[in-house]
């Protein structure tokens, strides 16, 4: 019967870590990409791309699809159902977040 209790205890454990991240992701903003997502990029990095995005002023409500472009050290970031695309380049070593 301990065992079961361990168990369960366990479970809620994990449970309350896994809604505490969620809250953490709304909280700094960065939204869960959803089935349509497409990136070769790595989470922090997208995460990162989208920040840059609204401190700009531009709205990211959804992220849609992330990539490096192929032929510069730009970033393209695709928000809200594909609806608003961003290129993101390097300009002295200032990030300038321009709409597509």
């Amino acid at each position: 019967m301990g065992c079961v209790v361990k168990a369960i205890a366990g479970l809620g454990v994990a449970l309350l870590i896994l809604i505490l991240f969620g809250k953490l992701l709304e909280l700094f903003g960065v939204d869960e990409p959803d089935d349509t997502f497409l990136t070769t990029l790595d989470e922090d990095t997208v995460r990162l791309l989208v920040r840059q995005v609204r401190l700009a002023g531009y709205r990211c409500d959804s992220i849609h699809g992330a990539e490096k472009a192929f032929f510069s050290d730009d970033y393209i970031v695709r928000c809200n159902n594909f609806r608003y695309t961003y290129r993101i380049v390097d300009r002295g070593g200032h990030w300038i977040v321009m709409v597509e």
